[in-house]
Order: C-alpha cells, then sequence, then structure tokens
C-alpha cells in the first residue's frame, strides 16, 4: 500500500504535493518524493525515511514547477532505499511515474526492454512503467496514448500516475484493482489514491473504474477506457469537513478516532429511512443471504451474521473477500450478498461482488465512501457517515459497521 498525490496548477506545485503526502503518509513511511517539470526539466527529489526528515534535508516543498507528482512508499519490491523510492523516471527522463500496486509481469517486461538499451536504476516493479511510457510515447507522440499501450502491457495491481518533460500542463494516469481518484478544483486539478491527499483544496471528487485512463490539466479532467474511447462522469460532492482530517490536542490520529466513536455512533444511526427499508426488504425477500468483507471489516461480518441468525431466524454464510470465489458455489439469483467496507475500493472484496453479480445476486453494501466503486457497483448502499478515518487501525469504521448492521436486524 503506497500514497499517491499529483496535481496540475497555474503556481507552485510541490508546497501543495508535500501538504497532500503527509496526509496519506499513513499509506506507507518507508521513503518519499516528489516530481516537478518546469523548463522541459522533470526535477526529483526522493529518500528513504519519513517525509518530515527528507523535508528537511532536501526541500521537497522547494521544487519549481506547476505540475507535479509525489509518493509515500510501503516497499513490496526491493528494499527501503533511495533508489527504490518514487517517483522513477525513464532512461532519458522524459517521464515519471508514481505507482501503488504489484506489477506481476514486471521481470518479463524488464527483460524485454533492457533488450532495447533500456538501463534501470532500482529493484522496483514500478519502474517499468516508466520505461513503458517512455518507449511509447517516442512512436505515439500522445501522451493519453502512450499511457494506454503501456497500461494495456501491465499484469497485476496498479494505479500510477505520470508527468511528462515534454507536456508540463498535464497527468496522466490509469488503474486496475487498485484506488485512483480526481479532485476537481477551480483552478487545480487532483489525481490521488486517497481523498485525503486534496480535500483541503477541493471536495468534489471524481471516482476512476477499473482500466479507465484518465488526462488531467487544471481546468479539465478527460476520462478514457482502455480503447481510448471518452467516458464521462460527474464529480461526487465529499461531505467530509476540514475539521475531520486534523489531531486537534491528541498524539495521533488513532487516538482522536477512538474518542470520536460517541459521534460516530450518532452519525452511522443517522440512515435513509427508505433506502434502510429498501435494505431490509431486499434481506427478507433472499432465498440465502452471504456477507463478505476483508480485514476488521470482516469481524463486523461476523456480528451482523450472529444477529441475522440470532434475532431475525436468517441464515447467513460470511466468507473473507479473498476466499469468496471458493464459497460461491450456492450464490445464484435468489442471494443476497452483503458486502462491508470503509473504502470501498478493496480489490479482493471488488473482484467478490463481481462474481456475485455474474451469478445474478444482488449486492447490498456498507461502506463509508460514497462515490466509491463498491457504492457505484452495488444495487443498494447504506452509508457509514464516521468520516475519514486516518490511522492505520479500523476504529470509528468497525463502530460504525456494527451500529448500521443492528439497525439493519432491528428492522427485519
Amino acid at each position: 500500500m503506497c500514497g499517491i498525490i499529483g496535481c496540475v496548477n497555474d503556481e507552485a506545485v510541490a508546497p501543495i504535493l508535500l501538504q497532500g503526502l503527509k496526509r496519506v503518509e499513513y499509506r506507507g513511511y518507508d521513503s518519499a518524493g516528489v516530481a516537478t517539470v518546469s523548463e522541459s526539466v522533470i526535477r526529483v527529489t526522493k529518500a528513504a525515511g519519513r517525509i518530515d526528515d527528507i523535508e528537511r534535508k532536501y526541500g521537497l516543498s522547494t521544487l519549481s514547477g506547476t505540475t507535479g507528482i509525489a509518493h509515500t512508499r510501503w516497499a513490496t519490491h526491493g528494499g527501503v532505499t533511495d533508489h527504490n523510492a518514487h517517483p522513477h523516471t525513464s532512461c532519458r527522463e522524459m517521464v515519471a511515474i508514481v505507482h501503488n500496486g504489484i506489477i506481476e509481469n514486471y521481470l518479463e517486461l524488464k527483460k524485454q526492454l533492457r533488450a532495447k538499451g533500456h538501463i534501470f536504476k532500482s529493484e522496483t516493479d514500478s519502474e517499468v512503467i516508466a520505461h513503458l511510457i517512455e518507449a511509447e510515447y517516442r512512436q505515439a507522440k500522445d501522451p493519453v496514448k502512450a499511457t494506454i499501450l503501456a497500461a494495456k502491457k501491465l499484469k497485476g495491481q496498479y494505479a500510477f500516475a505520470a508527468l511528462f518533460q515534454d507536456a508540463p500542463e498535464l497527468i496522466t494516469g490509469a488503474r486496475k484493482d487498485a484506488p485512483l481518484l480526481i479532485g476537481v478544483g477551480d483552478t487545480k486539478n487532483f489525481i490521488a489514491s486517497d481523498v485525503l491527499a486534496f480535500i483541503e483544496h477541493t471536495d468534489r471528487t471524481i471516482f476512476l473504474d477499473n482500466q479507465e485512463v484518465v488526462k488531467v490539466t487544471n481546468r479539465s479532467v478527460e476520462i478514457f477506457d482502455m480503447n481510448g474511447r471518452p467516458v464521462r462522469r460527474k464529480p461526487t460532492q465529499v461531505a467530509w469537513e476540514l475539521a475531520d482530517l486534523s489531531k486537534m490536542d491528541y498524539a495521533h490520529y488513532t487516538l482522536k478516532e477512538i474518542h470520536e466513536q460517541p459521534k460516530t455512533v450518532v452519525s452511522a444511526m443517522m440512515q435513509n429511512e427508505e433506502k434502510l427499508a429498501e435494505f431490509v426488504e431486499k434481506i427478507r425477500g433472499a432465498r440465502s443471504v452471504f456477507v463478505t468483507a476483508a480485514g476488521t471489516s470482516y469481524h463486523a461480518g461476523l456480528l451482523l451474521k450472529y444477529r441475522l441468525e440470532r434475532d431475525a431466524a436468517i441464515r447467513c454464510e460470511v466468507t473473507l473477500a479473498g476466499e469468496f470465489r471458493e464459497h460461491s458455489e450456492f450464490v445464484d439469483g435468489g442471494s443476497v450478498v452483503i458486502a462491508l467496507s470503509q473504502s470501498g475500493e478493496t480489490a479482493d472484496l471488488l473482484e467478490a461482488i463481481r462474481e456475485a453479480k455474474k451469478k445474478g445476486a444482488k449486492i447490498l453494501s456498507l461502506v463509508n465512501a460514497a462515490g466509491s466503486t463498491l457504492a457505484r457497483e452495488s444495487d443498494l448502499t447504506l452509508l457509514l457517515n464516521c468520516g475519514p478515518e486516518v490511522g492505520v487501525a479500523a476504529t470509528k469504521s468497525f463502530t460504525a459497521q456494527v451500529v448500521v448492521a443492528n439497525l439493519i436486524v432491528d428492522n427485519l
């Protein structure tokens, strides 16, 4: 898990990127870096260590340019070193990228690129993306086409943003099974792995779907499918307050979020009565009920199963999202699958609900992020209303899931 932010602005972008990086540092503590483009040069500053330490030592916020990308890393491929930190550049430094995910065929791609003369500077799987895009860009001469062609060659999970030396007015990005979203402002636009990265600047958000590519300038956002066809999608307004993002007087976010749970209970209970009634009716009318989730949400699912069976006399099966396919033999058109998630972007969970939909099941979800992929792909959604959860440990989201689950059963 890594944190990504990119911004196209009409003034210096590095301070904004640094601010956003600090908001998503919970996604990775190993290393961090920033790349900007100005005067037809991509400038990169990156190092192993915490963001504040790197800023003090190297001055991430001093990089010039109005367009840039940034990254905070949780190492998967390659050790925690300066060379393995993002952003990564291509051979000729025509392209810089930041990436979250795992490229499963990176060794094969690396071998092919090396045979063509490409020289790699890191041990990461991510660096192949920069080299692939550069190779395609030298032929296509178009950032969007180059991004699409490169993305088509990748196997695995990815969300990445790319910066171009000779196109300083834009950033491209692509996603598959990893979250990537757009922040739509008035004079600047963002690309990021989490709404927290830009919420101080705009609350208008576009969630990219799987296998979509985006082109972001400071005044426009264009989305494309993998065949280059335009995709139209309106921004969603995220109802989070800036005060929710402050640690206030607490030592860390987790402690703050633990103390916010009384408020969380009240907010979670504020559900739309018509939606709640429809949610309940779909469960009541189902021939079979399944619950699927990952991580802490799975334990909230176990509590939902307990109450459904004890208090509503409804048999329920609970499955970890990553194991859903192996246990989906009895899912059919008469089934309801209830999916629980904080972010609504967990790859295993999204795969699980897509498998259930293929079998004709109705998808109901409890999710915190209103415009997330899970919310969009569900037949019906109840929101957790618990606000942003910055701490790595689930606190408010788990409490909210339990509250909403109890609300559902109480109305059955």
